[in-house]
């Protein structure tokens, strides 16, 4: 979990500790679980030719071009 530098001090720590629990416990292991087993299904059973991601879905351009960088192969424009 990403914490604002500001918000790191060890009084913080019960705070964000609570907030992974909930998020882990909760909506983690509940909904996306759930939803990203779906989703690789989906995309498993060849039926789209493409999948268009949001703007705030910019993080999953920035994890496959680090991956083909690092594998040193040619990433997807998207």
């Amino acid at each position: 979990m990403l914490i604002p530098p500001h918000k790191s001090a060890p009084d913080w720590i019960p705070h964000w500790e609570k907030t992974f629990r909930l998020i882990e416990e909760g909506v983690f292991q509940k909904e996306d679980i759930a939803c990203a087993i779906g989703i690789q299904q989906g995309l498993a059973s060849g039926a789209n030719t493409h999948l268009t991601a949001g703007r705030a879905e910019a993080a999953l351009g920035w994890f496959h071009a680090d991956v083909a960088r690092r594998l040193g192969t040619a990433a997807v424009a998207g």
